[in-house]
């Protein structure tokens, strides 16, 4: 009779946590430190274990509808274009202006695909939703990102009904930014469904490292200009968007 065995991740103890003298819990993982061409920085565990992007990617799939001037084009704020990276608590400043984003956009919140949950900020805040009340595509954590790649759509005459398909024009677009921030090939690229139902994409941990580093550090890129930078600075000024009133973290 034989034995299947799976080799466990190469990950290494990141965090211990202590009740009293003992040890409660230990928490593995890896870590890569990367820098704006590239270079290993500094890592512990696998840099190189392919990482599931889930939340992480957003900024990356912002980029085709930033670079192509849609922020511009829709008149967004830069709280807006910081929603388009956020996985916002749909608290109402939130739904406000993902609504307002869509209106300019031309689009009502039934065009949204990402379903429908709870807003976050009640389980920040541990808060029951009050009895009744009735939540919409608007309070998904997603929903901005959702609302961006609407605009997109709107704006280069796309259908709206598709937008999620894989081979859609939207979605390649944010296929080759992936591809380019990342420094991953295309076809090398680990395809998967993210929870809200966009097309996601899993890369090597220092490679999600990399695309991060240039989007941070480069004002002008050869491909995408100004954007990397316009959602570095929009993430970076209005961190209230990306989380809940009263959160530590």
């Amino acid at each position: 009779m034989s034995t299947v065995t799976s080799a466990a991740p190469p990950h290494v103890p990141l965090a211990r946590v202590t009740r009293g003298d003992a040890i409660d819990s230990v928490h593995y993982g890896s870590v890569a430190v990367v820098d704006r061409d590239g270079r290993l920085l500094f890592s512990a565990g696998d840099p190189h274990f392919l990482t599931t992007t889930r939340s992480a990617l957003k900024p990356l799939q912002a980029l085709p509808f930033v670079a192509g001037g849609g922020v511009e084009h829709f008149g967004y704020s830069p709280e807006q274009v910081a929603l388009l990276c956020a996985s916002h608590s749909g608290e109402p400043r939130h739904v406000a202006a993902v609504a307002a984003m869509l209106e300019r956009a031309g689009c009502t919140a039934d065009a949204l695909q990402c379903g429908i949950h709870p807003p976050i900020y009640y389980t920040v805040r541990e808060e029951l939703p009050p009895a009744g009340v009735k939540f919409t595509p608007l309070h998904h954590n997603c929903s901005g990102k959702h609302a961006g790649m609407l605009a997109y759509c709107r704006q280069c005459a796309l259908p709206l009904e598709s937008y999620l398909a894989f081979e859609h024009p939207l979605q390649q677009a944010i296929r080759a930014a992936v591809a380019y921030l990342t420094g991953v090939a295309e076809r090398e690229l680990v395809a998967g469904i993210d929870g809200c139902s966009a097309p996601n994409y899993a890369v090597p941990l220092d490679r999600l490292a990399y695309a991060y580093a240039r989007l941070a550090t480069v004002s002008d890129d050869p491909r995408y200009g100004a954007a990397p930078a316009t959602l570095a600075a929009a993430m970076t000024a209005h961190p209230e968007w990306f989380r809940a009133r009263g959160a530590t973290t």
